[in-house]
């Protein structure tokens, strides 16, 4: 891999999120990704496109390419659809997306073999031709890496892993991310990671570090969710328009 490589983070989380509270918005997050040196990100919010082209703009401004994303649940379990076309409920099922799949368009199983009810390794393993590309997660710890059964099974299948952050605090970004051989061109670099051209760079955090920065995501939902139910008399997320930046 080259010196000019792009750095590339595939899924990211903002304030936009309906599901998870977060304290930086997405314009935020653009300027944070510049001053990171990041060339390419897709935000990646919960059952949400965050994407409109006057965030492609500002971002374009800033160096960074932003690619259209979102983390669609189906059944129950996480995908990362890059770059896809229409709203979200044309994307209800996997043969939704499969009926959507082009060659400008990436399919990521999101934290595949993590133990978590939303890991997407039953869906990945019932449907591999689907996927495009497993993720590589930067949630873990030196002696505990559940990354590890992604990349044997990516070797199984033949298909890249795709470094990212899933970032819901500032102090996630930059542990894990992409390098891929391409020009800055959303198409192009979805091309080249399909063809492999793309490698994982990642650091473990220490276990006390990944302990705090759990418990504050915790708490942080569950404060927004509380005053979310005092507030609209519900408990829940904020729901699952489209384009909303």
């Amino acid at each position: 891999m080259s010196s000019s490589a792009l750095k590339v983070d595939l899924h990211i989380h903002t304030k936009e999120d309906p599901h998870d509270y977060i304290n930086y918005d997405a314009y935020g997050l653009v300027d944070m990704m510049a001053a990171r040196g990041y060339d390419a990100v897709a935000i990646t919010n919960h059952n949400r496109f965050t994407y409109t082209e006057r965030l492609k703009d500002y971002a374009k401004e800033r160096g960074v390419v932003l690619i259209r994303g979102v983390e669609r649940t189906i059944r129950n379990r996480h995908v990362l659809l890059i770059n896809f076309k229409g709203e979200l409920s044309d994307y209800r099922s996997l043969a939704d997306v499969a009926r959507a799949k082009r060659p400008d368009n990436l399919v990521i199983a999101a934290h595949p073999y993590f133990p978590m009810p939303t890991a997407s390794w039953k869906l990945l393993d019932a449907h591999p031709e689907l996927f495009d590309a497993l993720e590589y997660c930067h949630y873990y710890v030196k002696n505990i890496n559940f990354n590890n059964w992604a990349v044997v099974r990516s070797q199984d299948l033949g298909k890249p892993l795709i470094g990212s952050s899933d970032s819901h605090t500032v102090r996630q970004i930059g542990r894990t991310y992409s390098l891929v051989e391409s020009e800055k061109d959303p198409l192009a670099i979805i091309e080249a990671i399909k063809n492999g051209n793309v490698v994982v760079v990642s650091k473990p955090f220490k276990a006390r570090t990944l302990i705090h920065i759990s418990s504050l995501i915790s708490l942080r939902n569950f404060r927004g969710r509380m005053k979310c139910l005092i507030k609209n008399g519900k408990y829940g997320d904020r729901g699952t328009e489209a384009d909303v930046v």
